[in-house]
């Protein structure tokens, strides 16, 4: 939830809608259109700014997002709004949505009291985030043995992005970045340490089709199981890996143990696509199935705790037979929004909405406050094609 700051801000110019009588526009963090009711808030105001993928509790504060009581045709109720504490959740999830044709996304309320400009507002007001079916945590399924011990001489962090508008400001006019399109699926890292090829998903390093986490408790079983093992041993060389997860079927079929072995302690992270639902890209169908693809999008050096150039990214992703995400833009950063269309748009690898882009400095940067001169931007056809 990088992108997710619900917090205190100052309002800067407000503006009519067009075409309304009733309404104004202004534009948050530098970002974040939101459409007002006109005359609720003015110039220098200090307000709480909800944002988009927020879920607010259902209290009075907030029971005027709830739907409004169904009528007949003669103006008769047939359904009453729903009393506070009974709305909903989808009614209380702060959306994006086009007013008069104009795009507006989040929510603004009068700024708690003794509250100051860039304060968190997510535990006064009692906010969440919207969790997406591809964000529920990893369940595997019940005798999978799906996850796998963590390694133990080194260690893979959980990699995520901040925002554009919390960060923008940390690339300066002219600075030389790249730009690549950011592709809708689950994160994935795959590296060779300690003999072996480790995958891991967001949280979890994921076992392959040999693992055996079997721990039998009686001597009969003991003797089963080595004797089992045994044979895995002789026969190893004639036996065919087999995933045991979604994820070890990419790096099976691609063979990226053999590949990655040549360049041990390089953490190839990037994008496990095909299996969000209306986003399959270039992803074929074999055997009435899609097939899941890989995208790298970063190199870790686990050695040396370093990021790769992305010019290295690309030369080594074509070494080991992997894409690497589509590159949208090389040159410098303007600050007048203009390159904010490319997040916008079809993706330039299947014909389904484009989630957005991923900026990083050239060469690799260094922020104080940041860190890692890479930042994301998520699209608005993308977040009116979520909701």
């Amino acid at each position: 939830m990088s992108d997710w700051h619900p917090c205190v801000v100052k309002l800067e110019s407000i503006s009519a809608l067009p075409n309304s009588d009733f309404l104004e526009i202004t534009t948050v963090m530098g970002e974040y259109p939101v459409i007002l009711r006109k005359g609720d808030y003015k110039k220098g105001q200090l307000v709480a700014f909800i944002p988009y993928d927020s879920v607010v509790p259902d209290t009075e504060l907030f029971h005027f997002l709830a739907p409004n009581p169904k009528k007949d045709k003669a103006g008769n109720i047939t359904a009453p709004s729903p009393a506070v504490g009974s709305v909903p959740e989808k009614y209380r999830t702060i959306k994006a949505k086009k007013i008069r044709s104009t795009y507006s996304e989040g929510l603004i309320v009068p700024a708690p009291e003794g509250f100051i400009e860039g304060d968190s507002v997510v535990e006064h007001f009692g906010l969440t985030k919207r969790v997406y079916e591809e964000e529920l945590p990893e369940l595997p399924s019940k005798g999978s043995n799906e996850n796998e011990k963590a390694p133990k001489t080194f260690a893979l962090f959980k990699y995520d992005l901040e925002g554009m508008a919390k960060y923008g400001s940390a690339f300066e006019e002219g600075e030389q970045v790249i730009i690549s399109e950011k592709i809708e699926g689950e994160n994935c890292a795959i590296v060779y340490l300690e003999g072996k090829l480790w995958v891991r998903s967001r949280n979890y390093f994921k076992r392959n089709g040999y693992s055996d986490n079997r721990k039998p408790r009686s001597f009969y079983a003991r003797m089963h199981l080595a004797i089992d093992r045994a044979f895995d041993y002789l026969f190893s060389a004639f036996k065919k890996p087999v995933a045991l997860s979604h994820w070890w079927e990419v790096p099976i079929r691609l063979d990226l143990e053999t590949k990655l072995k040549q360049l041990p302690g390089l953490a190839f992270w990037g994008e496990l696509y095909g299996n969000v639902k209306h986003f399959q890209y270039d992803c074929p169908v074999v055997d009435g199935k899609i097939q899941r693809e890989f995208r790298v999008f970063d190199i870790f050096d686990v050695n040396e705790r370093r990021f790769l150039e992305w010019d290295q990214v690309e030369r080594l992703s074509e070494l080991v037979g992997l894409k690497t995400v589509p590159v949208l833009y090389r040159g410098p950063w303007k600050t007048d929004h203009s390159l904010h269309e490319l997040a916008e748009g079809t993706s330039t690898i299947g014909e389904c909405v484009r989630e957005g882009f991923v900026m990083r400095s050239v060469p690799e940067g260094w922020h104080e406050k940041l860190g890692r001169k890479i930042i994301k931007l998520k699209g608005r056809g993308y977040k009116l094609f979520k909701d």
